[in-house]
């Protein structure tokens, strides 16, 4: 159980039945309510089909006694979850900030004195902290006020806080697209942030492309960036949601060219699960024919996962603390 959840359950019999949760509620007595309702804003979970899990931008209708905001790094994140938990708490409602002290949550006082909001301790435990802080005035939350655009060559792309590759081309992804394989047929970019690689290489030619990600922030943004810029593209382009790597099992199109500046973080913690997942699961994706190329840390060994699920594995360059691998079949 996460350590959030720990501190959360020793102030179970304080969480009311209309409770809405923001960020990452892994399945546990939390959870087994029938009358909370979660957000998933930031990762997708594998219970997609469970109604009360809520995969939307916009806060609930009917306004929550008590709104939970699992606390992430990235304050402009933090920022903009504090607007939608404002947004969906009632007058007299409370709003619940809970996290790692080593991930972020000791922000939580400053963030919140420059918002003018109310706000105590009300426990720690497991090297957590659990916050409690009330809006001082009515809060609407739109999202359109937090997108940020940014170019890269010729095409400009849109994404929001918390989303890798935001506001700006990180180093990996940057020498990923110096290494493209050719574009032909279709093209698959697995956990595509704010889907620079995946359009890159739409760009370059190719029959389809398809950008999955288990962040809803980051699909969002991909969405917005085709809307407004691609939108001659958008018949060739899917979007698919991910709880796990396996999920792409369940598609049944095969790829040619698999690429992908892989996570290593599952919220705030590290986290390689996914990736290796990624790295073993990949070759039944591809084509006869098809490539996977990747990005990643120059320390991360992920040569040998490639090389037994793939039979083969080359470094095409190494730079800045960064390599490039590829295979095929």
């Amino acid at each position: 159980m996460l350590a959030e959840n720990i501190l959360l359950s020793r102030n179970i019999e304080s969480i009311p039945q209309h409770t809405w949760f923001i960020g990452y509620p892994e399945p546990t007595p939390l959870t087994q309510n029938p009358a909370h309702r979660f957000s998933s804003l930031q990762y997708y979970q594998t219970n997609l089909g469970d109604e009360r899990f809520q995969f939307s931008l916009t806060p609930p209708t009917q306004k929550q006694d008590l709104v939970i905001l699992y606390f992430p790094k990235s304050k402009q994140e933090a920022n903009l979850l504090l607007e939608l938990a404002g947004a969906a708490v009632s007058s007299e409602g409370r709003i619940w900030l809970v996290g790692e002290n080593k991930s972020g949550i000791k922000s939580a006082a400053s963030l919140l004195k420059k918002l003018g909001w109310e706000y105590r301790k009300v426990d720690s435990a497991r090297h957590c902290t659990l916050i409690e802080a009330h809006p001082n005035e009515f809060i609407e939350s739109n999202i359109d006020t937090w997108w940020n655009v940014w170019k890269f060559q010729d095409q400009s792309f849109w994404s929001l806080p918390g989303v890798f590759s935001h506001g700006k081309l990180d180093k990996g992804t940057d020498l990923l697209i110096k290494h493209l394989p050719e574009a032909k047929g279709t093209s698959l970019d697995f956990g595509c942030g704010s889907g620079i690689l995946g359009l890159t290489q739409m760009a370059k030619g190719g029959a389809q492309t398809i950008l999955c990600d288990t962040s809803l922030m980051a699909l969002t943004s991909v969405e917005k960036t085709i809307n407004q810029q691609h939108q001659d593209l958008k018949d060739r382009i899917k979007l698919i949601p991910t709880a796990t790597p396996a999920d792409l099992n369940k598609f049944k199109k095969k790829v040619n060219q698999i690429i992908s500046n892989p996570p290593f973080h599952a919220g705030t913690k590290t986290s390689y699960a996914a990736t290796e997942e990624f790295l073993r699961e990949s070759v039944n994706w591809a084509t006869s024919d098809g490539t996977l190329t990747i990005v990643a840390n120059d320390f991360l060994k992920y040569e040998p996962l490639i090389k037994k699920a793939w039979g083969n594995c080359k470094e095409l360059a190494r730079e800045r603390g960064f390599k490039i691998l590829t295979a095929y079949k």
